[in-house]
């Protein structure tokens, strides 16, 4: 879709909720992509949370879920971090040259 929306040179925003290397490149250079990115450790967190109150007779809900985390070019490094626990790709970090804290 990325590829479709470059050609035609049109004035479109693509979102998605995935922070994959590739996506995280098109926001470095700020292109067409808003992301919110999902954070599947956190969200074990709290599964892991709602369990062990519930084994101890605490009352939880029956679903919890944590908030998408909005990601825009100026703190793509810091979110990457912390949706992925890991330093950003040297890839992403080249490309944002200092741009994206």
């Amino acid at each position: 879709m990325l590829a479709a929306a470059k050609t035609l040179g049109r004035d479109i925003v693509i979102t998605t909720n995935d922070i994959a290397s590739d996506s995280a490149l098109n926001v470095a250079r700020g292109e067409f992509l808003a992301v919110g990115a999902q954070r599947p450790y956190d969200q074990g967190v709290a599964e892991a949370k709602a369990a062990a109150m519930a084994l101890i007779g605490k009352e939880v809900p029956p679903y919890v879920s944590v908030p998408t985390l909005r990601v825009k070019k100026i703190d793509l490094l810091s979110a990457l971090k912390l949706v992925t626990k890991e330093d950003p790709p040297a890839s992403v970090v080249k490309v944002c040259d200092g741009k994206c804290f």
